[in-house]
This record gives structure tokens, sequence and C-alpha cells, in this order.
């Protein structure tokens, strides 16, 4: 996804951060880098048969714990 790429990005300290890439992204780009901190939520699911996007959305959100932008502190 564009958002995933965009935190890839932030994550690996990439030259280019594709924003760009859709109109979310774009529109949140002020809100992803620079001096800002965003906080993101995941839901996920009790059932088994919702367990493979669950662990997917679980590994998503340890990925984006590992963004850190310019904000001190």
């Amino acid at each position: 996804s564009a958002l995933g790429q965009v935190f890839t990005a932030l994550r690996t300290n990439a030259l280019h951060v594709p924003y760009r890439n859709s109109k979310l992204t774009h529109l949140l780009q002020d809100s992803l880098g620079g001096d800002s901190k965003a906080m993101m939520f995941v839901n996920v699911s009790p059932l088994p048969s919702n367990r493979p996007e669950t662990i997917s959305t679980l590994l998503f959100g340890k990925a984006i714990r590992q963004v850190r932008t310019n904000v001190p502190g």
C-alpha cells in the first residue's frame, strides 16, 4: 500500500519518501514527516477466520513503531 511505502521510507531514512503515490499520503504529508508526531491504531480480530489479516495488521503496526522523525524526546 502507499501508506506502507511511506512508512517504510521514513523508517529507513530513505532520500525519497513517496508521499505523492496516493491522495491519502499526499494529504497526510505534513502529519507524517518532519517535526510531527502521529499515532496509529490497529484493529485486530479474535476470530480464527481473521487470523491471517490480524497477523498482517500486527506486523504492519510493529513496523510503524520503528519510524522516527525529527521530533526531540
